[in-house]
């Protein structure tokens, strides 16, 4: 992190909830009957791709050394598990 650059918990939730976000959307889809079988297939691919990613995600966050105290805190209040 940038020494001055002030960071706030959302920074960083702002990320994963809009993967969850594209997940729902990616259900959504998935359960139309208006897509043929090989269509949910690749759906279903990207949306494994992208559930793997939020937990490489929350891992990464996690791991950061050079976020301040309190919000280091924040992070493992709100992405362990």
């Amino acid at each position: 992190m940038k020494e001055g650059d002030k960071l706030v918990l959302e920074d960083f939730t702002d990320v994963t909830d809009h993967l969850f976000k594209a997940m729902e959307k990616i259900n959504t889809l998935f359960t139309s009957s208006a897509l043929s079988g090989e269509e949910k297939a690749r759906l279903g691919k990207l949306g494994r791709a992208i559930h793997w990613a939020s937990h490489e995600i929350d891992h990464l966050f996690l791991g950061l050394e050079s976020v301040p105290g309190k919000l280091k805190e924040k992070l493992e209040a709100h992405y362990s598990h």
